[in-house]
């Protein structure tokens, strides 16, 4: 179906830290990091190996990457 639900929580400055850290130490965007930890939960819950997260929008400044998505 089509219906959802939303979990609000917060993380805390020390976590928002270590993964601003992290995502800076392995060159990767901190959205990059919170959809991957996202996907391999979802996998783990739903014990599948393929899970398919849409992203409204791609975001990208530079005309020419737009059709890279």
């Amino acid at each position: 179906t089509y219906q959802g639900n939303s979990i609000h929580f917060n993380i805390s400055a020390e976590d928002t830290l270590f993964l601003r850290n992290f995502a800076k130490e392995h060159k990767i965007t901190l959205f990059t990091v919170m959809l991957s930890t996202f996907a391999f939960l979802m996998a783990k819950y739903t014990n599948q190996k393929d899970v398919a997260i849409g992203i409204p929008i791609a975001n990208r400044s530079m005309e020419f990457m737009e059709n890279i998505i």
